[in-house]
């Protein structure tokens, strides 16, 4: 009946579609244990048709309706659909079975014990029941064990309550009081870790919805750090605290404080390799990725390409996190000026169909490659390349004034002063269009201005150092509204890439080291431990 109705809501193409994302997912030793136990029992040598089916998933990438009606001819809509969600559990019973996840490459360490502890809690529970006491305590105790080195916290409170039940039939009050004991403080760090996840999807979704996010909630984000820093005391669970180095780490990157946001990444890390709880993919890769883009704030390139390596040799090639590792690699090699190098990382992220990408995420990557090109002195190649970028859907950070400016200097460099008239009116339109918005930084309205001066000079790179040296001085300084900022739609500093220009020097550019004084938002909480 449930099959029945899982077809009815899915159709045929929407069941063939789930499981063409499960099989990408699976590896080459798994397929071939799926196959041995889609064959388990059968004396002949002939393929089944959950085979056949697996074999049929494992060749194409894409469903095709034609494909399907010629390889199931024979079948009905309903048939083939009962064969694919029978497939569907015999891979996940071989994917959860012991046979799968006690091999070295399944799982980390806490995955492997995890369905260990699943299924000791099955023996626990089967042992109890036959009234075989002493086993099942000996099996609780190993899962007491396990589950107190992973914070398996549900599966911890199961194996205290089988406990608890045995213990009660003897009456042994004072034995009772400390499983009771036990119980109210796991069932205090479970609801504790339940809230850390909550507060840290609550925050970041406040956070992902702006690029200016403001005093009120940059102090609730504060106020999220004390609290998870006072439940972690209250808990001692290493998720909270993994949770609070996360928040902690965004706080300061937007209090632009990045001694402390290097700090807290690599605390991050040392976290995630000392508790085995936290040892797991994908947490141990995101950690690495966390202090890779620390380090990048911080200007410290090299090392950011030595934590993207950390990170990739646990992430699969292809993945949405294996594409933001990529990402900051080609910030780090871009910031270093080796161009070259960037522009063969934005090659692949682009060329590649295995990285997910949204349109505003193809769009920025397109933007970034005609950086590159513009890095590289390829004039003509770049304004060809940024010609196809009409506008970078839902952009808040300024990426579609960015690719404007762009377009006037590619247009004065390549002496298109025709064009580059018509982008400025354009760029005017966009400017006025969108002048209440606090993503228009003051910087790129500068950098306007200067390039109108080029435009009326025909290009004269000379003339606008000299008549405007005032402005690319307040370009070069520290003044919040005015400084270049990292990982921005402004790759290179505009008034480092003039002097490069007028000086007849290859575009080189000079990103120091910062210092920066934190800045709170309110006064630390000195949390207190429970008594």
């Amino acid at each position: 009946m449930q099959e029945e109705r899982e077809i009815k809501a899915s159709g045929l193409i929407g069941l063939f579609q789930k499981m063409l994302v499960l099989v990408s997912s699976l590896n080459t030793d798994e397929i071939s244990i799926i196959k041995k136990y889609l064959l388990l029992g059968r004396i002949s040598t002939k393929k089944t048709q959950l085979l056949q089916t697996f074999e049929f998933l494992l060749k194409y990438k894409v469903v095709d309706k034609q494909l399907i009606r010629s390889e199931y001819a024979a079948y009905k809509n309903k048939t083939i659909a009962m064969n694919l969600i029978r497939l569907r559990e015999k891979i996940l019973v071989v994917l959860t079975s012991e046979l799968n996840y006690q091999r070295t490459d399944a799982f980390t360490e806490r995955g492997k014990n995890f369905f260990l502890v699943k299924d000791m809690i099955k023996q626990a529970h089967d042992l109890h029941n036959r009234g075989n006491q002493s086993l099942a305590i000996e099996r609780v105790n190993d899962i007491l064990t396990l589950g107190k080195r992973f914070e398996f916290f549900a599966e911890l409170l199961e194996a205290l309550y089988i406990k608890l039940a045995h213990v009660q039939v003897r009456s042994e009050q004072a034995e009772i009081n400390n499983i009771e004991a036990e119980i109210d403080f796991y069932e205090a760090a479970r609801r504790g870790v339940i809230y850390a996840e909550r507060i840290n999807y609550r925050v970041n979704t406040k956070l992902s919805a702006t690029t200016n996010p403001t005093e009120q909630l940059l102090a609730e984000l504060h106020d999220a750090c004390l609290e998870l820093e006072q439940l972690y005391y209250q808990t001692q669970a290493s998720f909270v605290l993994y949770y609070k180095y996360c928040l902690q780490i965004i706080l300061f990157q937007y209090q632009t404080d990045y001694i402390q946001t290097e700090k807290v990444a690599s605390e991050l890390v040392a976290l995630v390799a000392s508790k085995p709880a936290l040892a797991s993919i994908p947490r141990i890769p995101i950690s690495y990725m966390y202090l890779a883009q620390a380090k990048l704030f911080s200007r410290k390139f090299d090392e950011t390409l030595l934590h993207c390596q950390q990170a990739k040799n646990y992430l699969k090639v292809g993945s949405w996190n294996y594409s933001e590792t990529l990402m900051l690699e080609f910030y780090a090699n871009f910031y270093a000026n080796r161009f070259e190098i960037a522009l063969r990382i934005m090659d692949e992220l682009i060329d590649n169909p295995l990285y997910p990408v949204s349109e505003f995420k193809a769009g920025e990557r397109r933007y970034l490659r005609v950086y590159a090109l513009f890095a590289l002195d390829r004039y003509a190649e770049a304004q060809e390349q940024l010609a196809k970028i009409f506008k970078i859907t839902k952009d808040k950070t300024g990426w579609n004034i960015g690719i404007r400016l762009l377009g006037m200097l590619l247009c004065c460099l390549t002496q298109n002063f025709e064009r580059m008239h018509f982008d400025h009116k354009a760029l005017l339109k966009e400017l006025n269009r969108i002048k209440d918005q606090k993503h228009v930084s003051k910087r790129d309205l500068v950098i306007a201005s200067l390039l109108r001066d080029l435009l009326k000079s025909c290009g004269n790179f000379s003339a606008l150092v000299k008549n405007r040296s005032k402005d690319l001085d307040l370009l070069a300084s520290h003044k919040d509204e005015y400084t270049w900022k990292i990982m921005g739609h402004e790759l290179f500093p505009f008034e480092q890439w003039l002097a490069c220009k007028v000086s007849k020097r290859p575009a080189r550019m000079t990103i120091l080291r910062i210092e920066t004084t934190p800045v709170m938002t309110k006064k630390a909480i000195k949390p207190q431990k429970n008594k």
